[in-house]
């Protein structure tokens, strides 16, 4: 009947789909939605009769499989407890006992540890001291052992002073020392450190033996069953009065391969039994329960025939709905989804639903679109990127990167320096000659400016700014009228309301007079004769912003050695990871400590401060910074590139040498410098690129800025290998034992030692390393 029913269903799909003018057969290897409702109709009502007739008998053989593994396990569980108690009891009294025979590790020996395990008949006896050595055992290939090589053996460091414990036991388990060899360890502290007894299974076989059997004797798994104890060679320790030798030794023969804990099924004492074992201290635990014991009656099979015609229609019912939900319903749930996330920004996602002819080919449609899609997006992006990457070229080239950049003028040093957040930033520099530089009214412009802003439209308004502030300056205009000009020209056509805060100043330098102009400005910091003040004079509003705004000038005296620090709001606003600003109270402080460094000293130590300060935090903000030291001669700069390699350790000395020579610089200092740039030029050589050969070892940049008033020179290390700190090593005093000082740490505390300032800073993909010795 059930087949009939069967059979009549799939034949009137099949009309159903003739009348729809549907194909019930699709192509080779797709199926449309009808053809599959068919299919699972008829597969569906064939399945009844099998399923109600084996539900019973299935859902029986689980519970009792799961049952009966569970009380298996409860006395194979029990027995491995009462077996794991003894032998921790039993070590423990050998191990206190040997803590009365060796109550101090302090004159422990060798020959007396020997006769304690002797005398309490275990594998080995060991005295550890309070460094967790070995430093007298029975086997004397121990000795100098460190317990905290291995994690075995590392657990017993708990018994040192201040591990809190007093004794300690271990399960059977390979050594540290020697992992192919068990062994069950107790540890109790003496005097200095602590005593350890280890014994192997053969020692305590006989010491618990009366527990295994006290444990096993009377415990019975059901009726018949039992449980049997094997030690490691497989003898039988323990087992029921009916038990045979060669019955238990095939029973631990048919565990081998099984896993623990998981339930087989046996021949045992003639008879089919279920099975399940655990291994403890070097024994195994076999709990076994007979089958004909275990087993159910599955007669409410024929009880649950007798619904079965009912069931058919109601699971009828059942599957069309599944089927639906399965193959329609869900696939839109899995289309949807994955459009969801591609219309959120995933493009990685891929329509993967398959096994319908519709949903197949919609998956393809859609995941083609993406795929062109993402090709248009990386297209754009290339193009993107390049043209920043121009942009940011076209901007480094616009503002001055020679220093010194006027050589011959004898009466001031200057050096600048931008680091954009962005491929292309907002903020500049600028610096330029006014007049006849040979002449007396021979004058220095110069200019630092901060655009609003970040990014590409940043970048255009401040070469915008920069054009128009150096032309109005350097056309001769007083220095006021000159930024009122530039003022104008910038709120003209200034749609998008940026502006530009500015601090703009002419330096006559024959005079040591300099005219200054602020335009919203950070005020700049000056150094003068031993003081750090910030220049607190009355400031205008920023560029562009109103057309008719005044900017009045002021002038300064100015005396020879006198440092101008001028700086963007990018300094003292650096944060940490915790959003944490540098600040300028920070920014004072530091170059308070610095007041006789050139201004290329200055500025580099100044940005390595902030690039320490924000070290793991995004830079948020574009860095730029301009230093000028008046009544000084400029700086002497010189630099090389060569192969990262030791070898070329001698033409770095040579290179050095050449300008020290020239600084009248004293043996005694040279040869402190000669020691400090061996160590930071062999760090790179060594750690800057894992990845060297021969061929291409890498190369390094080494510059050297030699300054005479004071005399100093700064040396810079620079490479592109990957991001190495060398000053990161610890040490920062001498120990007094050379062994805690890490590889390489005294080889950085000796440079540290031998310069006046050693700082680090990773910049574009750059390890910068400077030194700084004053002569």
């Amino acid at each position: 009947m059930i087949s009939c029913v069967g059979i009549s269903v799939a034949l009137s799909a099949i009309a159903l789909a003739r009348v729809n003018h549907r194909p019930s057969i699709m192509p080779r290897g797709q199926r449309g939605i009808a053809q599959v409702v068919q299919a699972y109709l008829l597969v569906s009502v064939f399945a009844v009769f099998v399923i109600t007739v084996g539900f019973t008998a299935i859902l029986q053989s689980s519970f009792m499989y799961s049952d009966e593994a569970s009380l298996l396990r409860l006395n194979v569980s029990d027995v491995r407890g009462a077996i794991a108690d003894a032998s921790d009891e039993n070590l423990l009294m050998l191990t206190n006992k040997a803590a009365l025979s060796l109550p101090s590790a302090q004159g422990a020996t060798n020959e007396e540890c020997a006769r304690v395990a002797d005398d309490l008949d275990v594998a080995e006896v060991c005295m550890v001291d309070g460094n967790g050595i070995v430093i007298a055992s029975s086997n004397t290939s121990f000795i100098g052992f460190d317990m905290s090589s291995g994690d075995q053996s590392r657990a017993f460091l708990c018994l040192l002073p201040g591990g809190g414990e007093t004794e300690y036991v271990q399960s059977y388990q390979p050594m540290a020392y020697d992992e192919t060899t068990w062994r069950k360890y107790a540890g109790v502290t003496v005097e200095g450190g602590f005593v350890q007894v280890g014994y192997d299974a053969q020692n305590f076989v006989d010491d618990i033996s009366m527990q295994v059997e006290e444990a096993v004797r009377n415990r019975h798994v059901g009726k018949n069953g039992q449980v049997v104890v094997l030690d490691a060679t497989g003898n039988v320790v323990s087992a029921g009065n009916d038990v045979r030798v060669q019955d238990a030794r095939a029973l631990s023969s048919d565990a081998d391969g099984i896993q623990e804990g998981e339930l087989f099924t046996t021949s045992f004492n003639g008879g089919e039994c279920y099975a399940t074992y655990e291994e403890v201290e070097g024994y195994r635990i076999i709990a076994v329960h007979p089958t004909s014991e275990v087993r159910f009656s599955l007669d409410v099979a024929v009880l649950i025939t007798s619904f079965m015609e009912v069931l058919v229609f109601a699971i009828l019912f059942l599957v069309v709905y599944f089927v639906i939900k399965r193959l329609v319903v869900r696939n839109i749930w899995h289309v949807n989804g994955a459009l969801s996330r591609i219309t959120g920004g995933d493009l990685s996602t891929q329509v993967n639903v398959r096994g319908i002819t519709e949903f197949s080919s919609l998956s393809d449609d859609i995941n083609h679109t993406v795929s062109a899609l993402k090709g248009w997006i990386a297209e754009a992006e290339s193009r993107m990127d390049t043209e920043l990457a121009t942009g940011r070229a076209i901007q480094e080239n616009a503002l001055p990167r020679a220093f010194p950049p006027f050589p011959e003028i004898k009466m001031f040093d200057i050096f600048a320096d931008m680091n954009a957040a962005k491929q292309v930033g907002g903020d500049f520099y600028d610096l330029f000659l006014i007049g006849d530089s040979n002449s007396e009214a021979g004058k220095l412009g110069f200019v630092i400016a901060d655009v609003s802003g970040k990014g590409v439209p940043a970048a255009l308004f401040m070469m915008s700014a920069k054009s128009k502030i150096r032309y109005y300056m350097e056309s001769g205009m007083e220095l006021g009228l000159a930024v009122e000009s530039a003022n104008r020209e910038l709120c003209e056509g200034n749609e998008a309301g940026m502006f530009v805060t500015a601090f703009a100043g002419v330096l006559d330098y024959k005079s040591m007079r300099m005219t200054c102009v602020n335009a919203g400005h950070n005020p700049p910091l000056v150094l003068n004769d031993g003081s750090c003040e910030w220049l607190e004079k009355r400031s205008g509003l920023p560029l562009g912003l109103f057309e008719d705004m005044p900017y009045m000038p002021y002038e300064i005296e100015c005396s020879p050695s006198d440092t101008f620090l001028l700086y963007t709001d990018g300094v003292t606003e650096a944060m940490d990871v915790e959003e944490n600003l540098y600040g300028p109270d920070r920014l004072i402080d530091f170059v308070k400590e610095r007041a006789g460094y050139s201004p290329r000293q200055l500025l580099c130590s100044v940005r390595a401060d902030v690039s320490r300060f924000a070290e793991g935090a995004e830079q948020s903000d574009d860095i730029t910074m301009l230093v000028l030291k008046v009544g000084v001669p400029p700086e002497s700069f010189e630099q090389i590139e060569l192969p990262a390699s030791d070898e070329k350790l001698e033409e770095v000395d040579e290179f050095i040498h050449r300008k020290l020579e020239a600084l009248d610089c004293p043996s005694a200092v040279c040869h402190k410098i000669d020691i400090a740039v061996e160590e930071m030029f062999v760090n790179v050589c060594h750690y800057a690129y894992p990845r060297a050969t021969e061929d291409n070892p890498g190369t390094v940049c080494v510059s050297c800025a030699c300054n005479t008033d004071p005399a100093s020179i700064m040396i810079s290390i620079v490479d592109k290998g990957v991001s190495f700190n060398p000053l990161q090593k610890p040490t920062s005093e001498v120990p007094d034992d050379i062994d805690q000082v890490s590889i390489g740490g005294l080889g950085i505390l000796m440079a540290k030692k031998c310069v006046d300032e050693l700082t680090y800073e990773r910049v574009e993909g750059k390890n910068i390393v400077r030194l700084v010795k004053y002569i």
